[in-house]
């Protein structure tokens, strides 16, 4: 937390995701968003608010109508006539992060460039605004109203009744805390990640800020933030998440948007040790809120789909539910719901949402909810329930707050319940809407200390190399490091413990005197083979390349370029730092402020399908399995589960049980027909946990599936796999 130099537009994208999300999807980019700027006077004019259009990449007499300008109920398309508005500065600063499009470093400066149109509002009567109809589904407001005024009522009731996403800065006076508009309830409050602005609480006690973004200024921050709900609104409405009208209407709902940007945030290395880490009272930090902002993890967590609760039980307020309950457990590590409860008078209404989690491996889940149009909320509480001794494994029940989060790491194997609750009252019966977003805790790639790097001058063990030294690359060429990342981990206690447990891959597991010593890297740490990059974590046999539980305290360091390359780990090709909005988790992250990131993947990363398949079943043998060739396929018994069909894809399991770790090939049909094929070897979470070997055992195949009847079986003997046909209409 110790910047002093603001990120530029690019290393901006690369620590929020975005550039990672952009070579993903590139069509993900806001459009067929109608947007809303909402700016206060920063000279002491009365009415300088307006976004230059030439400087964010529009004609500069906004003759493609762009932008329209509003004071008050006066609104007119020319920029800067004197008589609506004049031009602000600070406006289309804010304006550059949010949508800009104009051209940094060979990507557009704004986080979501191609919204449909903009909305430029003066903050004096923008309340007036807030009464009439407006079309714009993420209004970014980079002002604080003076002390004495709040407005906090206004804005909640409109988010209530327009469905608003509302993104607003905490300020950026650490001896004053969050005001209005970003201390009400229904407004995202924005921090900054790189150093201390506004301290939570806010003004009126509500638990602020709510999220955090890589500026020192919070008008900066917020704009980014407003980009990347942006492009959620985007992904919901383009039905990413599921292909009916309710999908998409849950998904861009605002309790929803917000759920996942909090969810996906990164936690910065200090986020659970400075004096502001979250509390029982304070769910989220005091200064980064949830944490620097990462849309790619947002965006995944929405594609995960809407998942349908377990079940939903009334019980005498503060009773717990009887353990076990009989639900079906999630299939999918991560995903979001919109859910209803109602409780009567004098009890709780629980829904519950039951996965599976595998030893060592963690979650992070967030609930939030709407203040009513009084700037009030009603009290819910969420909870992570072992299901089978009803044992609290943790809890979030914060006053004064509508977030709560929590974050847990199973010892063992666990069937756990995730429990959302809505307290009732003495009075009546209450009814309120929560939005519920779900993810395993996130890591990140690195060797460990001791690895012995190929430099310039030899092999030199990883923690003697410096900035400036000179690694070979791939291509022979020696190119100088430019940042080395550093973190410590307690792995006997850690929240991440099996995340961070390191992969070991022993002397010569890959081929002849390679590794020419044991090498042990993070588990999302990439080796190259045949073009291509594949995590550690996918690569372990239990016998040649196993996870390592011997350990109680673990360094990783990372080596950065000037690009994205392929360097020698103990002779064999690994890859070098890609920042893809983890840098924060290192303890030293603030040391590479003033440096040009690496930003684009040299090389495909490849986490499923046939190379993956041959690249396994070649170690595999090398290790002295024998394992059958996928490509024929064994023919035992089948088991799996073909689990859906969304909008533009479908997915669901399947292993043979005679060769388990054998990947099962599998045939696509559409009326008898078969139209594709796909092979099952993508990790999935809940197959480890359910102890089916080593959970690479699903599939998701992307398809704008026909309205007909879809049949999976495998390619090998024509077996049906359990679950098909689904009929699709």
């Amino acid at each position: 937390m110790s910047g002093t130099t603001n990120p530029d537009y690019a290393q901006v994208a690369a620590m929020i995701g975005l550039t990672t999300l952009r070579g993903l999807h590139p069509t993900l980019d806001g459009a067929g968003v109608t947007v809303g700027q909402v700016e206060a006077s920063a000279s002491g004019n009365s009415n300088d608010f307006e976004v230059d259009p030439g400087q964010i990449g529009h004609p500069a007499d906004n003759s493609d109508g762009f932008l329209t300008y509003h004071n008050g109920l006066a609104s007119s398309g020319t920029f800067n006539d004197g008589i609506v508005g004049t031009y602000s500065p600070h406006a289309t600063t804010q304006a550059s992060f949010f949508y800009g499009d104009a051209m940094f470093d060979g990507a557009p400066t704004g986080v979501a460039p191609d919204v449909a149109h903009v909305d430029s509002y003066f903050a004096d009567n923008f309340t007036t605004n807030l009464t009439v109809s407006f079309p714009d589904k993420v209004v970014n407001m980079s002002f604080l109203y003076d002390s004495a005024a709040n407005f906090d009522s206004d804005f909640d009731a409109a988010a209530n009744a327009k469905n608003v996403v509302f993104v607003a800065s905490a300020g950026n006076d650490a001896a004053t805390p969050p005001g209005s508009p970003g201390s009400a309830y229904n407004v995202i409050c924005v921090d900054s990640s790189i150093t201390i602005d506004s301290i939570g609480p806010g003004a009126d006690g509500a638990r602020k800020p709510d999220i955090s973004a890589p500026q020192l200024q919070t008008s900066r921050t917020a704009a980014i933030v407003s980009g990347a709900a942006t492009l959620l609104v985007q992904a919901g409405d383009d039905g990413w998440t599921g292909a009916t009208a309710q999908n998409k209407q849950d998904a861009v709902d605002f309790r929803t948007v917000k759920a996942l940007l909090l969810n996906g945030a990164t936690k910065p290395a200090d986020y659970d040790t400075n004096a502001y880490a979250p509390t029982a009272s304070q769910p989220l930090s005091a200064v980064y809120g949830s944490g620097q902002v990462n849309i790619l993890n947002s965006v995944n967590e929405l594609y995960g789909g809407e998942i349908a609760r377990g079940a939903t039980n009334a019980v005498v307020s503060g009773a717990t539910l009887a353990t076990p309950l009989s639900l079906t457990p999630i299939a999918t590590a991560q995903g979001w719901d919109l859910g209803t409860l109602t409780a009567s008078a004098g009890h709780d209404q629980i829904d519950s949402f039951d996965m599976n989690l595998a030893a060592g491996h963690g979650l992070i889940a967030t609930i939030t909810w709407a203040a009513d149009n009084s700037n009030a909320i009603d009290t819910l509480e969420l909870d992570l329930v072992n299901n089978s001794t009803g044992a609290v494994l943790a809890t979030s029940d914060a006053p004064d707050s509508n977030v709560q989060q929590i974050r847990y790491q199973a010892a063992a194997t666990t069937s756990v319940v995730l429990e959302v609750r809505l307290h009732g009252v003495s009075g009546g019966a209450l009814q309120d809407k929560y939005a519920l977003a779900f993810a395993p805790l996130s890591s990140v790639a690195c060797y460990c200390a001791g690895t012995r790097v190929l430099t310039s001058r030899g092999e030199v063990p990883i923690e003697a190399l410096a900035i400036g030294d000179r690694v070979v690359t791939l291509s022979g060429a020696s190119k100088p490091i430019q940042w080395i990342g550093r973190r410590r981990y307690r792995l006997d206690h850690h929240a991440e413990n099996f995340a961070m447990r390191p992969v070991l891959i022993r002397r010569g597991a890959i081929a002849d005197d390679l590794p020419r010593r044991d090498l042990c890297v993070s588990p999302e740490h990439a080796f190259w083979f045949d073009g291509t990059l594949m995590p550690a974590r996918l690569l372990t046999n239990n016998r040649t390349i196993l996870r390592r539980d011997d350990l109680t305290v673990i360094e990783y360091i990372h080596l950065e370029l000037a690009e994205h390359d392929v360097i020698f780990a103990e002779g064999v090709p690994a890859e070098t730092y890609l920042d893809s909005g983890n840098r924060a988790m290192f303890d030293n992250a603030a040391d590479c402020a003033d440096t040009r990131h690496a930003r684009r993947a040299c090389a495909p990363r490849v986490e499923e399908g046939p190379l993956l398949a041959d690249t396994q079943q070649r170690l595999r043998a090398r290790a002295g399995f024998s394992p059958p060739d996928w490509r024929t396929g064994a023919s035992g018994p089948l088991i799996g589960n073909f689990e859906r069909v969304a909008a533009d894809y479908l997915e669901g399991w399947a292993q043979d049980a005679s060769a388990p770790e054998c990947p099962v090939r599998l045939e696509i049909l559409t009326d008898g027909a078969v139209i594709a094929s796909v092979l099952a070897n993508r990790h999935r979470d809940d197959l480890l946990a359910a102890g089916l070997g080593s959970g690479r055992h699903a599939f998701r195949l992307p398809m704008r599936p026909p309205a007909s009847r879809i049949d999976v079986r495998r390619a090998a003997d024509g077996a049906a796999l359990p679950g098909s046909p689904i009929w699709c209409r």
